[in-house]
């Protein structure tokens, strides 16, 4: 069979074909880069230093300047793509691209970004992409003029995506930071933050001063099997699991309400010491195994934002360091996870901080659909707008 000519998606005016060339012949410049000692590389200097999985750092020595498509040759992500521009040092792990005068050279970093190049590495223990290899794969291009419309439009979408992957990160720190600033630092009965009209001490609790167990069970409840994830908070088994075995035996899962919460002890790289949320559904199934529990006229979602503050951890740590462990996972009892002491504002302080956080994770979860669905579309058309 024949291979297609022409992408599915082009810009209007666009109807020539596209035609079969071998990436070497598009090329001034396609070779690996020089050695460099790792002592000349350091986290601050002049010009950056690219390797074969990105920028190492810097140093005070360039050995190319212009724009460049690199190749990582070498590891695990052997055929990765990185684009520099201006002065830079290319090690001997990144294969330095350039086009030549019929070409353009950011065309081919998206191009060479779809071609999947790690597939032609080594069957060694340590994957390596040989120059020699690289050169010889052929391809489909189209003339100059088309290349430069696209990576123009690629170019812009990328802009969009750092934009936006700046603003989340600078809304994430922002939350990190008001976590630490608006709870009290260990002894201490006040924060360094406050929000406008409060004032006067928080107060110590320990968690069981001010919570009760739930231990609801209802067979006739029809309310979704809903587990904890320390990233997510509640999400609904089946997002985690393919089938719901919540038929099998009901006596396996607690009724939770909305505004109990539960503390699941598992460690995860998110919480190693567990996590707790409040339920904000009217209604679900929780896993027994999780501490189901209400914090009578306090703010739950306050409380939970509490439980999971950082300075909570050392509490935490200690309870699994005296035994509370078994098989070398987290086996933090309700009556041991009760006694972690925790510090509260009045009802009132409580709900503002709660919609602070509130306000602050609904703009992080706008962010990261934002950002998301700019990647998304960034690879629907990097499959759409080449052949």
């Amino acid at each position: 069979m024949e291979k297609q000519k022409c992408p599915e998606v082009r810009f209007k005016g666009f109807t020539d074909v596209w035609k079969q060339f071998k990436l070497g012949e598009l090329c001034s410049e396609f070779r690996s880069g020089e050695f460099i000692k790792a002592e000349n590389i350091a986290s601050l200097g002049k010009y950056p230093v690219y390797g074969g999985n990105g920028l190492r750092g810097y140093t005070d020595t360039y050995n190319h300047n212009g724009e460049f498509a690199l190749i990582g040759r070498q590891g695990a992500l052997c055929g990765n793509m990185q684009f520099s521009c201006g002065k830079a040092f290319f090690t001997e792990h990144a294969v330095a691209v350039k086009a030549n005068n019929s070409n353009e050279t950011s065309f081919l970093y998206y191009l060479c970004g779809i071609m999947n190049l790690g597939q032609y590495s080594g069957q060694s223990a340590q994957p390596g992409l040989a120059v020699g290899n690289l050169i010889e794969i052929e391809t489909l291009v189209p003339y100059k003029t088309e290349q430069s419309k696209i990576s123009r439009f690629f170019q812009n979408l990328d802009q969009s995506i750092a934009l936006h992957e700046k603003k989340l990160t600078q809304t994430q720190n922002l939350k990190k930071a008001m976590l630490e600033k608006m709870f009290p630092e260990q002894g201490s009965n006040r924060p360094e933050i406050r929000l406008k009209g409060f004032s006067g001490d928080w107060k110590k609790f320990k968690l069981g001063d001010i919570a009760s167990i739930v231990d609801r069970k209802d067979s006739e409840s029809t309310a979704p099997v809903m587990m904890i994830s320390a990233a997510s908070g509640f999400i609904n088994q089946s997002e985690k699991y393919s089938s719901n075995n919540a038929g099998q035996s009901l006596a396996k899962y607690t009724v939770l309400q909305k505004g109990e919460l539960a503390y699941n002890h598992g460690a995860s790289k998110h919480k190693p010491y567990g996590a707790c949320f409040a339920l904000e559904v009217d209604e679900a199934r929780i896993p027994f195994v999780y501490h189901c529990f209400n914090v009578g006229e306090n703010n739950p979602y306050f409380t939970a934002i509490a439980l999971n503050h950082f300075r909570i951890d050392g509490q935490l740590r200690k309870l699994i360091s005296s035994g509370a462990r078994m098989d070398g996972l987290l086996n933090i009892s309700f009556d041991a996870y009760k006694t972690v002491e925790v510090m509260l504002p009045n009802k009132a302080e409580q709900d503002e901080i709660h919609n602070f956080f509130k306000s602050l994770d609904e703009t992080l979860t706008l962010q990261q659909q934002k950002l998301r669905t700019l990647k998304n579309l960034k690879q629907a058309f990097l499959e759409k707008m080449f052949v």
